[in-house]
């Protein structure tokens, strides 16, 4: 009649074994927020790069288009913005305020994100000059959605996440079971 037996729940090593796993699931949350809140600063200073280089490569092109008042260039430079997806409304304007070209697209349905770091519509213009006189000769301007781009960047952020738990997981029951092994092992 001595002994009786331990409920599972009740042992030592299971309770220790749950306790490792909630600290491992705990500190690999923990971590992986951090690396995302890092990702979206970095991602939202890359997406400026991007397109204020997108702006720098027609920057040429564009300027001369003004300098001309070539509506037909100047539509040909705004229509080649519009080739990026995030990329919704494109215009040239010369050094008087006048429209040469102006173009846009219908902005695809917003992705219903929770937070957006971008904000809806991101602004970026590029002052033209033309180089060897630095003279003035016009603006372009161009509006990305920035709702697509939060939602590109919580697509990627949710396959991080997910793959993490999933890694953390096995590895908590890895190492679940390599404890237990030797906590029981005669």
């Amino acid at each position: 009649m001595g002994l009786s037996r331990v409920r599972l729940f009740n042992r030592l090593s299971v309770r220790q074994a749950i306790a490792t796993v909630l600290v491992a699931l705990g500190l690999g949350l923990v971590f992986g927020l951090g690396k995302l809140y890092i990702e979206f600063h970095q991602d939202l200073e890359r997406s400026h790069e991007r397109f204020q280089q997108t702006l720098e490569i027609v920057e040429t092109t564009a300027s001369e288009a003004a300098y001309r008042l070539d509506e037909v260039m100047a539509m040909q430079v705004v229509r080649g913005l519009l080739a990026y997806p995030e990329v919704f409304s494109a215009s040239l304007i010369d050094d008087t305020g006048a429209v040469l070209a102006h173009t846009r697209h219908v902005r695809e349905q917003p992705s219903r994100v929770l937070w957006s770091p971008y904000g809806s519509v991101l602004n970026y213009s590029l002052r033209l000059t033309i180089q060897s006189e630095e003279t003035f000769v016009g603006v372009l301007k161009i509006e990305v959605d920035g709702e697509l781009l939060a939602g590109q960047l919580w697509q990627r952020s949710t396959e991080y996440l997910l793959t993490n738990l999933i890694r953390d997981l096995a590895l908590c029951f890895l190492l679940t079971l390599v404890f237990f092994s030797m906590v029981t092992a005669p």
